[in-house]
């Protein structure tokens, strides 16, 4: 296929993502965990306008180091991209004012799909790619992590960025490449790093991806250089760590006419103990030790079983590929994957899966990235899918069951996206098993908006409200966006409480469910 007829449909691929991506922000409200970034971009509001009228110079004084400085722990770059959004395309009605605040990480998730077909296609074919970034779009826990903006996700786009320029930097991508174009892939590699390690801090992780797939991928290559006393380094991984740098200070205007030391400090402010607590396996997580199999509980739990069959099945037909390349001959001699696809899938899953439980508990937060992992599993899962349609002895039949298994994930990603908190494997574990047994969390606050219907229909305009355990900035967060009606005024002696589970004696007014599990009840005393 020639190069523009593949950027033609990996930028197909992008814009179908992100119209899925912001029709489902119309669905879902707003998560807790993702009160604190909107709660930045209302306050980077009064920054962006003043740069629009006097220029970006502005963003170098001293009310606005102040402003950034609050604004840095949610990615700096992100919210004022965020801020611009609202104050542009929002205000001219394109976007409701929640998703014009969401747009710039919504970009980012929708790059998810068309990187993974750009990366897949031209090793396994259109088939595959399709297959990957159609199962990626459709699993609905990936869907639901994007559209709340979840940090997870936009960790996952910032990988696939790099790992897809650093693969056309070793001529991945064109095998005929010229060198100096792939030393801007290397650069491009090496400006995505920095961009995204403004993003968040968790992209850098991806270093470590790059270092082990290059080192499995041209493994002989790399003995045979050490043999001659040299020693083999990617250029995209000296690109990183040249041009990553300066295009994190770039991208981060808080830095800009920072001291060395503070600079410093920014750099290794990851470094810090990061806990949100998080039920799993029956015990409420609060503080170190964290359980390393979380994240493989997660997948587990909470991605389709077919897709996690399917996905274990791609991992055995890449080492099947592997030891057939090692020790078979002739005919029987699998391809070479000259792009390393196959492996990079197993070497990012694992990434996600082990990693965390591999290094000390200050360097990576809890609940670990879990849903970056889903890019890698929907790569083997497309390999798995199609090598199982292979064995269908009607070749017409073949497109037909891949089709029909797609669309079966699609339906099962769909069905009641304003609860994707709550959303398990039926055929493991249901939302009620989950929540009985304190497997992982079942909300998230996002399901709240479900509610918000009911709160309005009271016909009031402030109704005090008992609601422990729910952050009294998520209804003026939803109140400003439009989403809401009625101003919430808190009151431990309301006569309306909003709980957690199941009513507790009043009458019910409202409840928000998910299959066998009542998340949230609305009662009067």
């Amino acid at each position: 296929m020639r190069g523009r007829w593949a950027c033609a449909l990996s930028l197909g691929v992008f814009i179908a993502a992100l119209v899925v991506l912001i029709f489902s922000s119309r669905l879902i409200g707003p998560s807790f965990a993702e009160l604190g970034r909107l709660g930045a971009i209302e306050l980077a509001r009064p920054l962006i306008a003043n740069a629009a009228d006097d220029g970006l110079a502005t963003l170098a004084g001293a009310e606005a180091k102040g402003v950034l400085r609050r604004i840095d722990a949610h990615g700096s770059l992100g919210v004022l991209l965020g801020a611009w959004s609202t104050l542009s395309i929002g205000r001219v009605g394109l976007l409701d004012s929640l998703t014009s605040a969401r747009l710039p990480w919504l970009v980012l998730a929708a790059l998810c799909p068309a990187l993974l077909f750009a990366l897949v296609r031209p090793s396994r074919g259109v088939g595959v790619a399709a297959t990957a970034a159609g199962l990626l779009v459709l699993l609905g826990r990936w869907m639901h992590a994007a559209t709340i903006t979840d940090t997870s996700v936009t960790v996952a786009a910032v990988w696939l960025v790099v790992l897809f320029c650093h693969i056309r930097s070793i001529g991945g991508a064109h095998v005929g490449d010229r060198s100096g174009r792939r030393a801007l892939w290397a650069i491009g590699a090496g400006l995505a790093l920095g961009i995204g390690f403004a993003f968040a801090r968790a992209s850098a992780w991806v270093v470590l991806i790059v270092v082990v797939h290059y080192a499995l991928v041209h493994g002989r290559a790399s003995v045979r250089l050490l043999r001659r006393g040299r020693i083999p380094v990617p250029t995209s991984l000296v690109a990183m760590s040249s041009v990553g740098p300066v295009a994190a200070y770039a991208a981060t205007p808080g830095l800009w006419g920072a001291s060395p030391l503070d600079i410093a400090g920014w750099g290794l402010s990851p470094l810090r103990l990061d806990v949100t607590a998080s039920e799993h396996s029956g015990r409420l997580v609060t503080a170190p030790p964290f359980p390393g199999d979380y994240t493989a509980t997660w997948l587990l739990y909470t991605t389709p079983l077919v897709i996690v069959l399917l996905a274990a099945l791609g991992v055995g037909l890449t080492l099947h590929a592997a030891l057939g390349r090692r020790f078979a001959a002739g005919n029987l001699r699998p391809r070479l994957d000259r792009h390393g696809v196959a492996a990079l899938g197993v070497v990012g899953a694992l990434g996600v899966v082990v990693g965390p439980s591999l290094v000390p508990a200050v360097a990576t937060p809890f609940p670990p990235r879990a849903a970056a992992a889903l890019v890698f599993v929907a790569v083997l899962a497309a390999i798995g899918l199609h090598g199982v349609s292979g064995w269908i002895p009607r070749p017409r039949a073949r497109p037909l069951f891949i089709a029909v298994t797609v669309a079966a994930v699609g339906v099962s990603g769909w069905y009641a996206p304003g609860t994707g908190a709550a959303r398990f494997s039926p055929l493991i574990a249901g939302a009620g098993i989950a929540h009985a047994e304190m497997l992982l969390s079942t909300r998230d606050g996002s399901e709240l908006s479900a509610m918000v219907p009911a709160i309005d229909e009271l016909g009031r305009s402030e109704v005090k409200l008992n609601a422990p355990g729910v952050p009294a900035d998520l209804w003026n967060t939803l109140a400003r966006h439009g989403r809401m009606k009625s101003k919430i005024v808190p009151s431990e002696s309301a006569p309306w409480t909003l709980r957690r589970g199941v009513a507790s004696g009043g009458v019910t007014l409202h409840t928000v469910e998910r299959a066998d599990l009542s998340l949230w009840v609305l009662e009067k005393r």
